[in-house]
């Protein structure tokens, strides 16, 4: 059902398996507008973890058209540089090729 936090458990997940080490991480949804909650929920894990942007991790952002006053930036990658480059990419759910070296495979408004 809707509105009961899956996606931002997915978030903190994901935040969580940064902080172990996992290095190559894949997100996908129909549409990076999708995945807004995944995305904040992981950062605001990476912060509770004592991540600091700009410092620990970058945050990159693609502008989506809605039209007029409806056009967001939707986060479609957080890379942490902290001890090892690390990365939570969207990736397309038409594009399975991108998956082959993601050690983990997130799933989330399929």
């Amino acid at each position: 059902p809707r509105g009961r936090g899956k996606s931002a458990a997915v978030g903190l997940c994901l935040s969580g398996a940064l902080s172990l080490g996992y290095s190559n991480v894949a997100v996908t949804a129909p549409e990076p507008e999708n995945l807004v909650s995944v995305f904040e929920f992981l950062i605001k894990g990476l912060e509770a973890l004592k991540f600091r942007e700009h410092q620990d991790y970058s945050i990159a952002y693609d502008s989506t058209s809605g039209g007029g006053r409806d056009r967001r930036k939707c986060v479609v990658s957080v890379t942490v540089h902290r001890e090892h480059r690390q990365c939570v990419r969207y990736v397309r759910p038409d594009a399975p090729d991108k998956f082959s070296g993601a050690e983990i495979v997130a799933v989330d408004e399929a």
